[in-house]
């Protein structure tokens, strides 16, 4: 798990590599975003 301030750290990732260069290469992500006032802030309907 990482928790940052996404406004103060600037971060980064590095490239997808395939396991075997013949096979295709992914990447599973879970991202969950936490705002105070909303995800869209308050003015969003």
């Amino acid at each position: 798990m990482l928790l940052l301030d996404d406004e103060r750290v600037i971060h980064e990732t590095t490239p997808i590599q395939p396991l075997d260069a013949g096979a295709p290469a992914y990447r599973d992500t879970l991202v969950l975003t936490c705002r105070a006032g909303g995800f869209q802030g308050p003015d969003a309907r």
